[in-house]
């Protein structure tokens, strides 16, 4: 099997997270380490790190990981390595055994302003601009910055549902607000 491990390594609290691209089976459209970079935000709590990334299409994805330590990089390495062995025939087959961990916040709609992805006179998404700028926890609450065409405060609950956005720039319209 082929693919690049992508692995982020927390040495405070000895946590690590990592992804299989280029699987053959993935839909991250994660080309490199410094896209994901760009993309996406990673929280690290004392039992448990966060990542949040945003798609060209709109959503939010969230993926939570308990459990994994390691002291150094190179022991998260080969623990990421030796939990994709043991799982190799699963994933030949196009089965995604870390997808059950991800969490799909779809964004556009009356929830989220559609301006924010696709501009006035343009024919589609400005993929390659969406980047989570920040990832905060506030007491039971989620506060992340998304940027586009402007920043975006989006706070989702605990469990990452939907609770508000607002526009953060000076031109924000007190509709926006």
């Amino acid at each position: 099997m082929n693919g690049e491990l992508l692995i982020a390594h927390d040495t405070a609290s000895q946590q690590f997270w990592w992804v299989l691209r280029n699987d053959g089976v993935s839909r991250l459209t994660l080309d490199s380490a410094d896209w994901f970079t760009s993309h996406a935000a990673i929280f690290v709590t004392e039992n448990k790190i966060v990542v949040f990334w945003i798609t060209g299409s709109g959503h939010l994805f969230v993926v939570e990981r308990k459990g994994l330590a390691a002291l150094t990089l190179e022991e998260a390495q080969q623990k990421a390595i030796d939990e994709v062995r043991s799982h190799t025939t699963e994933i030949a087959k196009g089965g995604g055994f870390w997808r059950k961990e991800i969490t799909d916040v779809p964004l556009p709609g009356e929830r989220f302003p559609i301006m924010f992805w696709n501009p006035p006179n343009e024919a589609g998404l400005l993929a390659g601009r969406n980047k989570v700028i920040s990832a905060a926890r506030e007491g039971k609450l989620w506060k992340l910055v998304l940027r586009n065409q402007w920043d975006q405060e989006l706070v989702l609950d605990e469990s990452y549902n939907f609770v508000s956005t607002r526009r953060l720039d000076s031109n924000a319209t007190p509709k926006d607000k």
